[in-house]
C-alpha cells in the first residue's frame, strides 16, 4: 500500500469543527503532545508547507490516511445546497469508497470502489465492473480521493494558529487581484490532516467545499455491506484481442465477487461479451449463485 512522507509530530487529535470558515478556536478541545511535548505552531506549518500545499495533500493520501483511522466520513457541499455524503474504508487491505444515501429513516449504499472494481447498487442487484487497466497495473486511483480536495497550485497566503487546528489561507492567482479566489483549509495541527475545506467565490462567498471525520460507520453501514461479500464466486474474463498486426493475443483474469452482484471487464478499447469460446451465445447475466462461470471477451464485433 502506498503511503505519504512521515509525520513530523506525533499529532494533536480533536474534535471536528462544524465550519471551517466559522470554526471556534475557544471551543476545540487542546490538542495532545507530541514526543517531544509540544505541538507545532503556525510559523512552524507554514515553514513545512512552504508557498504550497503539495506536502499537505501528501499528508492526505488516503492510503495513509486509513492506516492510522478505522474509516472516513466524507461530506462534499454544493453550491445549490445540496449535499452527498461517501464514506472510506479499507477493504483486502487496499483503500475503497462508497457513496452512501443517509436520511433519518434510511441508510444505504448507492455506489462506490473496492480497488478496481466500481460498482452500482439497483433495487434488488449490484452491477460491478472491473477497471482491466487499473486491475492489471495494481494502482488505486483512490489514493488520492481526499487529496484531490487540495489545490497544490493555490499558493499559502495566511496561516492562523486555531489550537489544535490550523486554518490555512490559499489564493488561487495573483494575491492583489481583488478577483482572485481563495480557499480555506482546516488542517489538524500535528498531522497535517484536513478536517475542513471551503471553496469561495471572488466575493469570498462560500459556494462548496467538504469535511472529513474519522472514525464512522452509522448503524454499522459499512459491515452491513460488507456482508455480501460472505457467500462469493469466480468471474472469469478471456480476452481474445486482436491486435492492428492481425495477431491474436489472449489474456485471462480471475476476480472474486459476492454471489449476489454481477460483473463485466472494462477495457480502454469497445469490447464484446460472450458465454461461449465459441462466441456464439451473447452474454446475459447468469444470475446470482455461488457456481462460478467464464465470460469471453473480444475486440472484434460477431
Amino acid at each position: 500500500m502506498l503511503t505519504a512522507a512521515v509525520i513530523f509530530f506525533a499529532g494533536c487529535g480533536a474534535d471536528t469543527p462544524s465550519d471551517g470558515d466559522q470554526t471556534n478556536p475557544d471551543s476545540a478541545s487542546s490538542g495532545k503532545e507530541s514526543d517531544s511535548g509540544e505541538c507545532m505552531t503556525g510559523e512552524q506549518a507554514l515553514a513545512m508547507i512552504g508557498g504550497g500545499l503539495d506536502f499537505v495533500q501528501e499528508e492526505n493520501r488516503l492510503g495513509y490516511l486509513l492506516d492510522r483511522y478505522e474509516n472516513l466520513h466524507i461530506v462534499t457541499q454544493f453550491s445549490d445546497g445540496t449535499e452527498e455524503q461517501s464514506v472510506c474504508f479499507l477493504f483486502g487491505g487496499q483503500p475503497a469508497w462508497a457513496m452512501v444515501e443517509y436520511e433519518e429513516t434510511s441508510k444505504r449504499v448507492l455506489s462506490g470502489s473496492l480497488g478496481a472494481l466500481d460498482f452500482y447498487c439497483e433495487p434488488g442487484m449490484v452491477q460491478a465492473q472491473l477497471d482491466m487497466e487499473l486491475y492489471e497495473s495494481g494502482g488505486s486511483y483512490l489514493d488520492y480521493m481526499i487529496s484531490s480536495y487540495i489545490s497544490a497550485e493555490a499558493q499559502v497566503e495566511t496561516v492562523e494558529d486555531l489550537d489544535p487546528y490550523l486554518r490555512v489561507t490559499a489564493v488561487n492567482g495573483d494575491p492583489e487581484d481583488p478577483e482572485a479566489r481563495r480557499d480555506i483549509y482546516i488542517l489538524e495541527k500535528g498531522t497535517l490532516r484536513l478536517v475542513e475545506v471551503s471553496y469561495l467565490n471572488e466575493n469570498g462567498v462560500r459556494v462548496g467545499g467538504q469535511s472529513i471525520d474519522t472514525g464512522w460507520d452509522e448503524g454499522g453501514l459499512i459491515s452491513n455491506f460488507l456482508t455480501a461479500w460472505e457467500e462469493t464466486r469466480t468471474v472469469t474474463f478471456v480476452y481474445d484481442k486482436m491486435l492492428a498486426d492481425g495477431n491474436l493475443v489472449t489474456s485471462r483474469v480471475s476476480v472474486e465477487v459476492p454471489a449476489t452482484w454481477e460483473v463485466l471487464p472494462r477495457y480502454p478499447e469497445e469490447t464484446f461479451c460472450y458465454l461461449n469460446q465459441e462466441q456464439t451465445k451473447e452474454y446475459a447475466y447468469p444470475g446470482d449463485g455461488t457456481e462460478d462461470y467464464t465470460v469471453y471477451v473480444t475486440n472484434v464485433a460477431g
